[in-house]
């Protein structure tokens, strides 16, 4: 048996390694590439090779089971495709730095009590259009994209809580995109507010120790709403009934390094 590895390297093509100890696609593993060691993702399994093909055998298997969720992972593959970037970077991206199964075996996800009776009554009366706001976006039946349209003070993070608390009572998880870091004190806050223990917070300025620590929250469904920046749409959330893009317009969206990718466009 075969793999197709897609190293962590600005490469849009993938290499076939010789496969040693069983792997299942999206799992890590470590391969000899240009004679150094360097990670990659199993992105596909093959039988046969042609005969002029030397493949080289995967050095290690660096997690049993896939880290990223299959919507993740079916995710990554439409942005490698979409935006022609390297399908091993992007895979890369939507993991937090340095995570290893030693991270994931140490957490522990009871550690703190968290659960829907966490979540506080609704203390705000919403207005008449804030109020048909509201209907605008739960009477939307399956995905749907929803312009909501406000002048600073106006209300607006009101009716993403409101629409947030009806998601949760449904059994469905929440994400909210902010586009700068400076953003995301004021709205966690504001979530946290409501929902006590339930929100994560994921971007580039947490140390990797934090950011790898609320992922694995999320991944332990610890979290059902996440608030961050554009790399925040990578999060391991399951069953998302509710995806905000806050001032969607802001040009901050767009990835400048690779991989490049519009946050706004990959969330829909």
């Amino acid at each position: 048996m075969y793999a197709d590895v897609a190293v962590c390297l600005p490469l849009t093509r993938t290499f076939v390694y010789r496969i040693v100890d069983p792997v299942r696609i999206g799992v890590r593993v470590q391969v000899k590439f240009r004679r150094r060691d360097v990670d990659g993702f199993v992105v596909g399994l093959r039988k046969e090779i042609p005969e002029s093909v030397d493949a080289l055998p995967i050095e290690k298997v660096l997690d049993p089971q896939p880290l990223l969720n299959p919507d993740v992972f079916d995710l990554c593959r439409w942005i490698a495709d979409y935006y022609l970037a390297p399908i091993g970077e992007v895979l890369k991206s939507a993991l937090p730095p340095g995570i290893t199964q030693k991270h994931i075996a140490a957490f522990d996800p009871h550690k703190r009590k968290r659960g829907p009776g966490a979540v506080a009554p609704t203390p705000f009366l919403l207005t008449t259009d804030q109020l048909r706001a509201l209907y605008e976006i739960e009477k939307a039946e399956g995905f749907t994209t929803v312009l909501l349209h406000g002048v600073t003070g106006s209300g607006k993070t009101e009716i993403y809580i409101q629409a947030a608390e009806r998601t949760l009572s449904k059994g469905k998880t929440c994400l909210i995109l902010v586009p700068e870091i400076g953003l995301t004190p004021q709205v966690s806050e504001r979530f946290s507010e409501r929902f006590p223990d339930l929100v994560a917070v994921l971007h580039s300025g947490l140390t990797g120790k934090q950011r790898r620590e609320e992922w694995l929250r999320i991944r332990h469904g610890g979290a059902p709403i996440v608030v961050g920046t554009r790399s925040a749409v990578f999060a391991p959330l399951t069953n998302i009934g509710l995806l905000i893009v806050d001032e969607e317009h802001e040009t901050s969206y767009k990835q400048e390094e690779t991989p490049r990718y519009n946050a706004r466009d990959t969330a829909i």
